[in-house]
C-alpha cells in the first residue's frame, strides 16, 4: 500500500488484495483515511501505521470481493474506451472544421453565382470607394462642418450619400 510518503506491506488472508485497493480509492475509504489523518495543512496531512490498522473495509465473501472487483474493472475498461472514442472524434471535429474553412475559402460551400464579380474586382472597388470617402471627408473637413452622410446599400453594394 503507497500513501503519499508511506510505503506499507499489508498481509491479507482470504481477501482480494484489488478489493482492498479499491475500496480505498472509493469515497467511503478515502473518507477513512481522511477522518484518521492528523496534520494542520492539507498538503501535510499523515496517517499512522497504528490509525491505518484501524480502518473498517466492509468485507463481503471472496467470492463476492472478487466480482466487484470484476465490475469495476468492466466499469473502468468502458470509461477508457469512451475516452479514447471521445478524444478520436474530437481530433476528426478539428480536422472537419479545417476542411470546411478550406473549402469556405475556395469557394466550394455553396453554389457559385457566375454573374457575380470576382473578389480581385470586389476588392478594387471597396478600395476606390474608400479612396473616395477618404477624399470627401478631407474636403469636407475644409469646406463643411456639418455635413451628414447616409449609407444605403443598393444593388448589394454599400453607397454612402452626402445629406445637405
Amino acid at each position: 500500500m503507497m500513501l503519499s510518503d508511506k510505503v506499507w506491506r499489508i498481509n491479507l488472508i482470504n481477501v482480494n488484495k484489488k478489493y482492498v485497493h479499491y475500496y480505498l480509492k472509493s469515497a467511503s475509504g478515502r473518507k477513512e483515511i481522511e477522518t484518521r489523518a492528523n496534520g494542520n495543512q492539507a498538503s501535510m496531512r499523515n496517517i499512522s501505521q497504528k490509525a491505518f490498522q484501524d480502518i473498517i473495509i466492509p468485507i463481503p465473501p471472496i467470492k463476492e470481493q472478487y466480482e466487484i472487483v470484476r465490475h469495476i474493472e468492466d466499469a473502468l475498461d468502458t470509461i477508457n474506451s469512451i475516452l479514447t472514442h471521445k478524444q478520436a472524434t474530437l481530433e476528426e471535429l478539428n480536422q472537419l472544421d479545417r476542411s470546411i474553412l478550406a473549402k469556405a475559402f475556395r469557394g466550394e460551400l455553396v453554389p457559385q453565382d457566375p454573374n457575380d464579380e470576382p473578389a480581385a474586382v470586389l476588392l478594387e472597388r471597396i478600395r476606390a470607394e474608400r479612396e473616395q470617402t477618404s477624399s470627401n471627408k478631407q474636403r469636407g473637413k475644409t469646406t463643411r462642418k456639418n455635413s451628414s452622410k447616409q449609407l444605403s446599400i443598393a444593388h448589394g453594394r454599400p453607397e454612402v450619400n452626402d445629406l445637405e
